[in-house]
């Protein structure tokens, strides 16, 4: 019988500050340059890339949970929990969610450049999102039954996902 593995975490103390929140003070998002937005967000992409080729989730990528490094480094605070969904279409949620957040601040032309950072970080990351968006065809009351035929590319294709996602946000509040 085999001994159960144990699982650890470490974490380095670190001084910086959060993106957004109560706690953020003088470092809110919205007072960074769109310059800084986008490389910050570039850096997070490259980040959730690399989490989910090793079957983890960053947890909760709302702006609340990022924070940044004295040397400018951004990363997730809420790094929690390890991936369940299928190994195919795990994390693109998330990254989703998290370009969600910024929407309003950024161009499409931002959301092609950063969707294309975090499918290019790793190599398996566009089998992943054409997986996660024949699911989604699979299940949605519009396309459901109906033959899946991918006719756009792939980035672009996750765009139109996350503008109905922004939609969605929007409805909801």
């Amino acid at each position: 019988m085999a001994e159960r593995a144990r699982a650890y975490l470490a974490t380095a103390m670190e001084e910086g500050h959060l993106l957004y929140g109560e706690r953020a003070g003088k470092t809110d998002w919205s007072r960074l340059s769109h310059a800084s937005l986008v490389s910050v967000l570039r850096q997070l992409m490259a980040k959730l890339s690399r989490l989910h080729a090793e079957g983890f989730e960053a947890g909760d990528t709302s702006p609340k949970n990022i924070f940044i490094s004295r040397e400018g480094e951004p990363s997730f605070i809420s790094m929690a929990h390890i991936a369940v969904l299928d190994t195919h279409t795990r994390g693109l949620p998330e990254v989703l969610s998290l370009l969600a957040s910024f929407s309003h601040d950024l161009t499409i032309s931002d959301l092609q450049e950063l969707l294309h950072a975090y499918l290019e970080a790793e190599p398996h990351a566009k089998e992943r999102a054409e997986a996660y968006l024949r699911h989604q065809h699979s299940i949605s009351p519009r396309t459901k039954g109906k033959p899946y035929q991918p006719h756009t590319p792939t980035v672009e294709r996750l765009i139109v996902r996350l503008e109905n996602l922004v939609d969605a946000l929007a409805y909801a509040k």
